[in-house]
């Protein structure tokens, strides 16, 4: 990119950011000038029924699954994690490398693994179907899967 269009972009990028900065300051002053006595359900106007109705109804549903308890949850809901850390590689320590299974009632889910070296991470994804991988699986990962299904017993 040559330097008269980089020039121009930044300046472009300048300008928008105080641009924003001015409209977040006079949005700040308007609500700092807005009366502070005013009750909220008159602020919100119409909306505030509307609102409130949601509110219960999020309350009744939260009320219903605590009273529901863990026995009647959802059986693909991800409960049963465990985690494993350990040195991937023998010249990086602290065990930065990790792996996390994370499955449902059913044995089916996910198994994330990171592997730090000195220069570079990365992340690996197997996905786990009642229990069977969908490829092989290292030591650590099978060993997070093992403490995880030790969690769902």
């Amino acid at each position: 990119m040559s330097p008269a269009v980089s020039s121009a972009l930044s300046l472009l990028a300048l300008g928008l950011a105080v641009v924003a900065i001015l409209l977040a300051t006079i949005a700040n002053r308007r609500w700092a000038r807005r009366p502070t006595s005013q009750p909220l359900a008159e602020v919100l106007g119409e909306e505030s029924s509307a609102l409130r109705s949601e509110v219960e109804a999020l309350r009744v549903q939260v009320e219903d699954l605590a009273a529901r308890g863990d026995d009647e949850g959802d059986p693909t809901a991800l409960r049963h994690v465990a985690l494993v850390r350990y040195d991937a590689f023998a010249d990086v320590g602290g065990r930065l490398s990790y792996s996390v299974a994370l499955l449902d009632d059913t044995g089916s889910g996910l198994v994330l693994t990171t592997l730090s070296g000195k220069a570079d991470v990365r992340t690996y994804v197997r996905t786990i179907s009642a229990g069977t991988p969908d490829g092989s699986l290292t030591a650590e990962e099978q060993q997070a899967i093992d403490a995880a299904v030790g969690s769902r017993q």
